[in-house]
């Protein structure tokens, strides 16, 4: 008989012992214990990172290094959300925590209008709104206004500004956002990417961390390239009023709005909403001129448009305007046949009518670098169902049409899209100061004690230079895509260069010779200063005596600046400016 036949033979199954089973919460035990050593050993690599002292702080408020009790707003904030390229924002100006007594703090946030863009933070508005309201309190309480803006940044980010800005423990957060809502970090036609905004801010706190850093810099490559920024951001350049990524954008744009309004409100901070502002009389679309959906005869409704443009460029509106009639019935959402109509209708006096058409050509320009009017009804909507002591919404388009010829919002007030003038700087600081003051602390204006745009501009010590600086950026932003390929741009960029050769005409021959050496970095990032370095290599000192006065009066806090000047004066035989001489020492 075979043996394996034999069936009470024992067998490798029967002999194997059987598999134990742990108990269900035993084994979850041990996968709980198995995560929570992986986490543990993550925790303690970012804890010998920072003792290690590698990488970066990047909490929006952090400590003034060797100061006491002095805090200030972090310039490397902006690293989580876009990355290494570095964002001008926010101002780093110092403030004292605990709030002093006696004093009201502005906490101002937004994007590149906040923070100044072309002009250097000190001639923003959230500064001259400062300036403006601390005449109406002279001798009563001090204002603070910090300025918390960021170039770039939108919506989605900013509600994190909010979420940590409450932390400086203000008296009212103004803000001011909207014109990068679809291009912005984090847009719905971004560039950048564009993630639901709560995964956005998810994905920006780990990368805050030192071991996110450390690995940035590990896999980093080294000759990454840093293309231009507009060009970079804006991804999807056709986005129809109609279309879903529009609404989707609206959508962000109120639940970010209201993050922030429940931040403020669980700290009991008054909350201000300010209607994104844009160029609408000087600024054409940006978008292809050719119509969205196709017509009958492109070529034929082509023609009747440059035709039009033709008789505008000469002055007579009364034969462009049946063309573009024509044009519009042809293609409704043309967004250039709109602008065209309204620069007949304005030439033809009838204002009214040209601003209708100069809004509805911002609402079909599907390049959408400037903010719908859906983002005002926004704003309007949430402050209107909220308590008004604690949300209130300003129509800041209305304010500056109201000291605009014409009614338009234009170049008396923007460079270009969105970047305010000097003038328009002024003018919103005003709008914003005459709205704080009786709206929402309750205290009558003060006329004798009101301050306009000269004052400001004297108080402010503002340089020639630093206009002129201003309008080369601009002039520069008509060389870049896309708006190098919009209508007119090359009419305006002609425009901006004209100016500035006139301004740098008004200029001594030295400081013209000086001037014409900076960098465009130089008079991106700080004009004043380089051009004080610049004065004091080639030996004008006149020149350098009044670049740092200026930098004393701006920021206290350059002490480096202030011991200069207080040496040149007694070079000169003059008293030295009385300062504050409790402001913290940084660096330019």
């Amino acid at each position: 008989m075979n043996p394996s036949s034999d069936v009470s033979s024992p067998t490798i199954r029967d002999t194997a012992k059987p598999r134990r089973q742990l108990p269900w919460g035993r084994r979850w035990l041990f996968r709980c214990m198995a995560i929570a050593l992986g986490v543990g050993a993550i925790g303690l690599f970012e804890v010998a990172l920072r003792v290690v002292g590698f990488g970066h702080d990047l909490q929006l408020i952090i400590p003034v290094p060797n100061a006491s009790g002095w805090y200030q707003l972090n310039p490397r904030f902006d690293e989580p959300f876009f990355g290494q390229t570095n964002l001008s924002g926010p101002e780093s100006k110092p403030f004292r925590l605990p709030k002093p007594s006696g004093t009201r703090r502005v906490l101002v946030v937004g994007g590149s209008t906040v923070i100044g863009f072309p002009y250097t933070p000190d001639l923003a508005f959230p500064r001259l709104l400062q300036e403006v309201l601390q005449r109406q309190f002279v001798g009563e309480e001090r204002i603070e206004v910090l300025n918390a803006g960021i170039t770039a940044l939108n919506s989605s980010s900013e509600a994190v500004v909010v979420d940590e800005g409450v932390a400086c423990d203000p008296d009212l957060i103004v803000v001011y956002t909207g014109h990068n809502e679809f291009y912005g970090p984090g847009g719905v036609a971004s560039g950048a990417g564009s993630l639901e905004p709560v995964w956005f801010r998810r994905l920006a706190y780990w990368k805050r961390l030192r071991l996110f850093q450390l690995m940035h810099r590990l896999l980093a490559s080294r000759t990454q390239s840093h293309p231009d920024l507009l060009d970079e951001l804006s991804a999807e350049r056709r986005i129809p009023r109609d279309s879903a990524l529009f609404q989707r954008a609206v959508t962000r744009f109120e639940q970010n709005l209201k993050i922030m309004q429940a931040r403020a409100a669980a700290k009991h901070i008054p909350l201000l909403l300010v209607s994104p502002v844009c160029n609408e009389r000087d600024q054409p679309p940006l978008e292809p001129a050719l119509p969205r959906d196709p017509v009958e005869n492109e070529p034929a409704w082509c023609t009747s448009v440059r035709k039009a443009e033709h008789w505008l460029r000469y002055e007579q509106p009364e034969k462009a305007l049946p063309l573009l009639q024509s044009a519009r019935d042809d293609a409704p959402d043309s967004a250039i046949v709109e602008y065209r109509l309204g620069q007949a209708y304005d030439q033809l006096q009838q204002h009214d009518r040209a601003a209708q058409h100069y809004a509805a050509a911002i609402e079909a320009d599907g390049t959408r670098f400037r903010a719908p009017a859906a983002f005002r009804e926004v704003m309007a909507t949430l402050a209107r169902n909220a308590d008004p002591q604690r949300v209130r919404y300003l129509d800041a388009r209305a304010g500056l049409i109201a000291v605009t010829d014409g009614g338009v919002p234009d170049e008396t007030h923007f460079l270009e899209h969105v970047h305010f003038t000097w003038q328009g700087n002024v003018d919103l600081a005003l709008a914003l100061a005459r709205f704080i003051q009786p709206e929402m602390w309750q205290k009558p204006w003060s006329q004798e004690h009101a301050c306009g745009e000269a004052e400001l501009s004297e108080l402010m010590t503002v340089q020639l230079e630093e206009h002129i600086a201003a309008e080369t950026l601009a002039m520069m932003i008509y060389e870049k895509p896309p708006f190098m390929g919009s209508a007119d741009a090359q009419l305006l960029a002609k425009r901006w260069r004209e100016r500035t050769l006139e301004g740098i005409r008004q200029l001594s021959v030295p400081r013209r010779e000086v001037f014409l050496d900076l960098t465009t970095e130089e008079m991106s990032l700080d004009p004043l200063l380089s051009l004080e370095k610049r004065y004091r290599t080639a030996g004008m000192d006149a020149e350098r005596g009044t670049a740092l006065t200026a930098l004393t009066v701006r920021r206290p806090w350059l002490c480096a600046a202030a011991e200069q000047l207080a040496a040149w004066r007694k070079e000169h035989g003059e008293q030295s400016l009385a300062s504050e001489s409790d402001w913290p020492c940084l660096p330019p």
